[in-house]
C-alpha cells in the first residue's frame, strides 16, 4: 500500500478486506491466544488476584459500597469478573477475561497498521506485542492491566483505523470505558488524541463537545481516586535506570530495546528528510505520542510531587510503540530487509512470553495444601500481617484451623472493605492462650511491613510470645507458615529466642534456617528452552530483590523484575488489591 496522502484516514479504502488478509488476522490472533493462554491456569492466584476475586464473588450491591472505600479505580473490572464468577470460579475462568482482553488487542492493533501500512510492517507491530513478556504476564493475570490495553487498542482503531462518521462520539465511549478499567491509560489516549488533531482538523466545537463529555463522565471517579490515593502510598519514587529497563520491557528484550532505538531514530531522520507528514509519518508521530505520554506523565508527576509510576500502570504504552514501529517501518528503505530484521529482533522475547514467570510472588496453592495435611484438630491460626488471610482462605479447605482474630460479626464475615473486622486484641491474645498448637501465617519480608491499620493479631502474638516454642518457618516464596506450640512450662523460666531448664540453656529453632518451598513451576521454569535464549532475552535479576530470599530461578531465568512482582528495599510492599 502506497501512501501519499496528507492524512491517516484518506489512506484507507471502504472496500472489503480481501479473504487473505482476513485468514491473516485470525493467524494473528491464534497464535496471541496460543501464546498468551499457554500454562493459563499452572500458577496459583497471587494475592492481588485473590483479592480480585474476593471483591468480585460478592454480592453487587456489596461491591459497590466497598469501593467507596477501596480499588474505586477498579469497579468496572470487579464487575465484570463478577459475571464471571457466576459461572465459574477456577483458576483459568478468571483469568479469562484478561486473556481474551489481550487478544483482542493485539487483533486490533494488528487491523488498524494493516489497514494503514499494510500485512508486512502490521506483522512487525503483532510481533512485538505477542511476543512481549511483560503483556504475556498480564493476560494471565487476574487483574484490569489486559483489559485497559484492549480498550486502548479498540480507542486507537476507532480513532484512527476507521473513517466512521460518528468514529468521534465512538472514541469518547471507548476512552470513558478505558478510563474506568485503568485510570492512567486515559494518558495514552489524550497522546492519540493530541497527535491526531493537526492532521485531522476536526471542527473545534466537535472537539469541546467531546472533551466536555468526556469530562463530565470520568468527574466522578477522580474525585473518588484522589479520595483513595493511601492506596498508592507504597510506590516508591522512581530512579534513572526505571526509564532504561521500561524501554526493555516495552520492547520485549535487551535486543528489542536498541532496535526499537535504532528504528525510531531512522524513522525521525526519515521524517525530517521527507518534510512531509503524510499517511505513515502521522500515524507513526502520533503513535509515538501516545506511548510516551503515560510513562513521561507519570515518571515526571513522581519526580516532582507523589510517586505514581509503576511498569504495570503504563502497559498500555506497548501497543502504541509496536504500532510506531511499524510505522518506522515504512518510513525507512529497503522495507521488506528492514521488516525482516524487525520482525527476527521482536522474537526474541517469544520464550518468555510463552513459558511465562517461573513462579509468582508466592505460592499460596501449596501454603494451603501444606497446612491442609499438617494441620490436627484444635489447631488455631493467626495472620500476621492481618491481610494475609486473604490469600490462604482462597485455597484453604474448610473449616481449617480457627481464625484466632475475625471477628464472629455479620461484618466479619462481609466485610465492606478488602479486610474483615477483627476482635479487640485482649480478645484475641485471650484465645492465642487457650490454643494448645498455633499456626502464624503472613509476609515476613518487606511485603508485610504493609500496615492499612492496627494491627492486632502482630500485638497480640508479641504478647503472647514467651509462652510459645517456634519451629523453623516453613517459606512458600514470600509467603510463611510458622507452627508455634504451647510450652507446658512455667512462663518464668522461658525467654524469648532461647528455654532455659536448670544449668543447660538451648536455643530455640532459628527462623534463619527456614526451609522454603517455591512457588509452583519453578521447577519447570526454562520450559525446555536453551539457557543462551533466556540470556539473549534480556531477562535480568530482579533489582527490587534487596538482599531477601534468593529467586526461585537462576538470575538468567528471573523475570519477575520486569514483571513488578518484587517490593523493592525498603519498600513497604505492594498491598493486595492494589490500584
Amino acid at each position: 500500500m502506497t501512501v501519499h496522502a496528507t492524512t491517516i484516514h484518506s489512506t484507507m479504502t471502504r472496500a472489503r478486506t480481501p479473504a487473505t488478509e482476513r485468514v491473516w488476522l485470525l493467524v494473528v490472533c491464534a497464535a496471541a491466544a496460543l501464546v498468551y493462554g499457554n500454562g493459563l491456569g499452572r500458577l496459583p492466584l497471587w494475592r492481588d488476584e485473590v483479592a480480585s476475586v474476593d471483591i468480585a464473588a460478592r454480592p453487587v450491591p456489596r461491591i459497590l459500597a466497598a469501593l467507596g472505600r477501596i480499588d474505586v479505580v477498579h469497579g468496572l473490572y470487579y464487575l465484570l469478573l463478577h459475571a464471571v464468577l457466576q459461572v465459574d470460579g477456577s483458576e483459568v475462568a478468571v483469568r479469562m477475561p484478561s486473556l481474551a482482553g489481550a487478544v483482542a488487542a493485539v487483533g486490533l492493533a494488528a487491523e488498524l497498521a494493516r489497514r494503514v501500512l499494510g500485512v508486512v510492517p502490521a506483522t512487525v507491530a503483532a510481533a512485538v506485542m505477542i511476543a512481549n513478556p511483560l503483556l504475556s504476564f498480564y493476560a494471565r493475570e487476574a487483574r484490569p492491566y489486559a483489559l485497559g490495553v484492549m480498550l486502548v487498542c479498540a480507542a486507537a482503531f476507532v480513532l484512527l483505523g476507521t473513517t466512521w462518521r460518528w468514529r468521534g462520539p465512538l472514541f469518547v465511549v471507548f476512552a470513558v470505558l478505558t478510563t474506568y478499567m485503568h485510570l492512567f491509560d486515559a494518558l495514552a489516549l489524550a497522546g492519540l488524541a493530541s497527535g491526531l488533531l493537526p492532521a485531522d482538523r476536526p471542527h473545534p466545537r466537535a472537539v469541546l463537545v467531546g472533551a466536555g463529555g468526556y469530562a463530565v463522565a470520568v468527574a466522578p471517579l477522580v474525585v473518588a481516586a484522589v479520595a483513595q490515593a493511601g492506596q498508592v502510598s507504597w510506590v516508591q519514587r522512581p530512579t534513572g535506570d526505571d526509564i532504561r529497563f521500561l524501554v526493555a520491557d516495552l520492547a520485549g528484550s535487551t535486543y528489542g530495546e536498541w532496535a526499537a532505538a535504532v528504528l525510531l531514530a531512522g524513522a525521525v531522520a526519515a521524517l525530517a528528510l521527507r518534510r512531509r507528514w503524510d499517511g505513515d509519518g502521522a500515524l507513526f508521530t502520533t503513535s509515538l505520542l501516545a506511548a510516551v505520554a503515560g510513562p513521561a506523565v507519570l515518571l515526571t508527576v513522581s519526580w516532582l510531587g507523589h510517586p505514581l509510576y509503576v511498569e504495570r500502570y503504563v502497559l498500555a504504552a506497548m501497543p502504541m510503540l509496536a504500532l510506531a514501529l511499524g510505522a518506522a517501518v515504512r518510513l525507512l528503505p529497503a522495507t521488506v530487509w528492514v521488516a525482516g530484521i524487525a520482525l527476527a529482533v521482536a522474537l526474541t522475547g517469544l520464550p518468555a512470553a510463552w513459558t511465562g514467570p517461573a513462579s509468582k510472588s508466592e505460592d499460596l496453592r501449596a501454603a494451603a495444601a501444606y497446612l491442609d495435611g499438617a494441620a490436627v484438630a484444635g489447631d488455631c491460626i493467626a495472620y500476621d500481617p492481618s491481610w494475609a488471610r486473604l490469600g490462604l482462605e482462597y485455597y484453604l479447605r474448610s473449616p481449617g484451623p480457627r481464625d484466632v482474630a475475625l471477628d464472629p460479626g455479620p461484618e466479619g464475615h462481609d466485610p465492606v472493605g478488602l479486610f474483615p473486622a477483627e476482635r479487640p486484641e485482649a480478645d484475641v491474645v485471650a484465645i492465642l492462650r487457650g490454643c494448645p498448637r498455633v499456626w502464624v501465617a503472613g509476609y515476613p519480608g518487606p511485603v508485610g511491613r504493609w500496615r492499612p491499620r492496627p494491627e492486632v493479631t502482630g500485638a497480640a502474638l508479641a504478647a503472647v510470645r514467651p509462652g510459645f516454642v517456634a519451629s523453623a518457618p516453613m517459606g512458600f516464596g514470600d509467603f510463611t507458615l510458622t507452627l508455634w506450640t504451647s510450652d507446658p512450662r512455667p512462663a518464668a523460666v522461658i525467654t524469648t529466642g532461647a528455654t532455659t531448664t536448670g544449668a543447660t540453656t538451648t536455643a530455640a529453632p532459628a527462623a534463619a534456617a527456614a526451609p522454603t518451598v517455591e512457588p509452583a513451576a519453578a521447577a519447570s521454569s526454562g520450559g525446555g528452552v536453551p539457557a543462551w535464549v533466556w540470556v539473549a532475552v534480556g531477562a535480568r535479576r530482579d533489582r527490587r530483590d534487596g538482599g531477601g530470599r534468593a529467586p526461585a530461578v537462576p538470575p538468567a531465568l528471573n523475570i519477575t523484575r520486569a514483571l513488578d512482582i518484587t517490593p523493592a528495599a525498603g519498600n513497604s510492599g505492594a498491598p493486595p488489591g492494589d490500584p
